[in-house]
């Protein structure tokens, strides 16, 4: 081999060498392959799904819906956006859709979790793919446990006290009269209706989804006892009628500790014999809310 040989072999050499170290620095490194290059998925943050580093050509997704949700909560739709024509196939882990799971745009429901997870995989007609993955925080929505009045029936100028056990509230209104009752989670309030009213809570959660309950208040007026006598029955010493008048409440006549006669109506009458000199009778008039009057009839023959 002379000299002049062997100087083109080391010239080609050094020329191949230059064009492999040309190729790695362009590529990266990366083999280069037939096929259509697929992107890399995209991890929103909790604002909207961001572009991700593409590979060159691949089209870029953003999905945008509401977040956060409450849980459980329906109606979300969702859209996802691209700088190209492409077909869009959905998923979702943490929730459902409502009807369809392809299209530029889906409506969906959310789970139970703290989570919910949507992808959208966007297809070019040239089978080009790209993936966009959103996730969505689920807030619990606010609760009313308990709400209730004590006692639910008072009488006319009494007063009541509304009790609530609430979760997740950012607002409690008390109705009527818009009553503001901050943050207070469990608590109570005294009320004084001057008529049967019914009261509502309404609890708002921090995404302003309000829930309510209602509870009654009955007010019944006060009991009267408005007479009580004993009408005596001709020629018969020993008896009796016993004549009770009143309003608001039932009327108990009772003889010697024992009920013997009652009613829902005024008057209450009783017929009564065999009676001794000294007999009484109590009548006692009760309303709805437990509020009462009574007196006492004593017997006297011939009186």
């Amino acid at each position: 081999m002379t000299s002049d040989q062997k100087t083109r072999i080391l010239i080609g050499t050094l020329v191949a060498a230059i064009v492999v170290l040309s190729a790695y620095a362009v590529f990266g490194g990366r083999g280069v392959t037939g096929g259509t290059p697929s992107s890399n998925a995209q991890v929103a943050s909790a604002e909207g799904s961001t572009a991700p580093e593409s590979e060159p050509g691949a089209p870029v997704l953003r999905i945008d819906t509401d977040n956060p949700v409450a849980v459980q909560s329906g109606g979300h739709q969702a859209f996802v956006s691209s700088d190209a024509d492409l077909s869009y196939k959905w998923a979702i882990v943490g929730g459902t859709f409502e009807w369809t799971n392809e299209g530029p745009s889906v409506v969906w429901q959310a789970g139970t979790g703290t989570e919910a997870v949507l992808t959208c995989t966007g297809t070019g007609a040239d089978g080009r793919t790209s993936t966009a993955t959103l996730r969505v925080a689920l807030r619990p929505p606010s609760a009313i446990t308990r709400f209730e009045a004590v006692p639910p029936v008072i009488t006319a100028g009494k007063s009541a006290r509304i009790f609530w056990t609430v979760s997740n509230a950012e607002k409690l209104v008390l109705e009527p009269g818009s009553q503001d009752l901050g943050k207070s989670l469990a608590s109570s309030v005294e009320v004084k209706p001057g008529e049967t009213t019914v009261y509502t809570l309404k609890a708002t959660d921090s995404l302003g989804v309000a829930t309510s309950q209602d509870v009654k208040i009955k007010v019944v007026p006060a009991p009267e006892l408005l007479g009580l006598r004993g009408e005596l029955v001709p020629g018969s010493p020993n008896a009796c009628v016993v004549v009770a008048e009143f309003k608001g409440g039932k009327a108990e006549l009772k003889q010697g500790g024992q009920v013997v006669a009652s009613s829902e109506t005024s008057p209450l009458r009783f017929p009564a014999s065999n009676l001794g000199s000294g007999t009484s009778f109590l009548v006692t008039v009760t309303n709805e809310a437990g509020s009462y009057v009574s007196n006492t009839l004593t017997f006297s023959p011939g009186k």
